[in-house]
């Protein structure tokens, strides 16, 4: 994941959920210490506009908009237009980091209703940045330290479809692409990411909510030496295979929970990891909460590590 290039409006987003401890069950491999669910608003609640700009010193120029309209009788969309303008950090005798940086990113999300029982989300982002560094390279006799400058770009598309059905279940089926390129003088690469994911929602019998679902990751890299690095096997295909259940098990009437459930993925690198996790939980009152859990979670390597 880079980091530098996952960005949102603050103005779209919904709420932060933070999940305490190992979440691999759900979230798979690298869930280790936690999670950070960012979640947006849906387009229906976002209609208008809203223009934003920050001028500074060091923040040169954030400027945001977004629009949002109605599509029909159940349809909204909305658009976005960022941009950031940063200059370098300087130390306290004012040296400069030499590490400035710009970015401007564009994107939609749409969302549309089919009655009470159907809804649908199609959601995209495209963006370009320049970010600025300073690179220290080992070469005989020493070192070679140099000013770089790296370009990055990509996008990504998103569509997911939820659907209740009897016995208060809801399926969900969600598919995504993404493309993300890195151009600097020690490497350039390319990394396609194509994955689908499903989920179902059951509850067979009272006090047992189960959550289970199955998920495939086709992932793409082409990545290349300039200067200073040789890559073998430049160009390279990982396939992540992974399935999960959970059973949520209601001990006390709204207060006392206990969860059992696992992660079984198949990676390149390593092969087959099994996740399992229990967790209980005593909700005491709205504002204490008291819970302990045991969990296997485990941290796979990737192309870069």
């Amino acid at each position: 994941v880079y980091w530098d290039v996952q960005d949102t409006m603050m103005e779209d987003i919904d709420r932060i959920e933070v999940i305490r401890g190992p979440g691999a069950t759900l979230w798979g491999a690298n869930a280790v210490n936690g999670v950070i669910n960012i979640i947006t608003k849906s387009a229906k609640d976002t209609e208008g506009g809203i223009v934003g700009l920050t001028v500074g010193t060091h923040e040169r120029a954030l400027v945001r908009g977004r629009q949002g309209v109605k599509m029909g009788e159940n349809g909204h969309l909305r658009a976005y237009a960022k941009y950031d303008d940063r200059s370098d950090n300087r130390s306290l005798s004012g040296i400069s980091a030499q590490d400035d940086w710009n970015k401007v990113q564009a994107g939609f999300r749409g969302d549309w209703e089919k009655g009470k029982d159907s809804s649908y989300t199609i959601q995209g982002d495209v963006y370009r940045a320049g970010e600025s560094s300073v690179v220290s390279l080992p070469t005989a006799p020493g070192f070679n330290v140099f000013n770089d400058r790296e370009t990055v770009s990509g996008g990504n598309v998103l569509g997911r479809w939820s659907e209740k059905l009897a016995n208060d279940s809801e399926l969900t089926m969600q598919l995504y692409a993404d493309l993300a390129r890195r151009d600097n003088h020690v490497f350039s690469s390319e990394i396609q990411t194509y994955d689908v994911d499903m989920q179902h929602v059951w509850t067979p019998v009272q006090h047992h909510e189960i959550v289970w679902g199955a998920g495939y990751r086709y992932v793409g890299f082409n990545t290349r030496g300039n200067n200073y690095l040789q890559f073998f096997g430049e160009n390279r295909w990982d396939n992540l295979f992974s399935a999960f259940a959970q059973d949520k098990i209601e001990l006390v009437d709204n207060s006392v929970y206990l969860t059992l459930g696992s992660k079984f993925e198949h990676n390149n690198y390593t092969g087959f990891e099994y996740q399992p996790s229990a967790r209980a939980s005593w909700i005491i009152d709205d504002n204490q909460t008291l819970w302990g859990s045991v969990s296997r979670a485990v941290h796979t390597p990737d192309r870069g590590t």
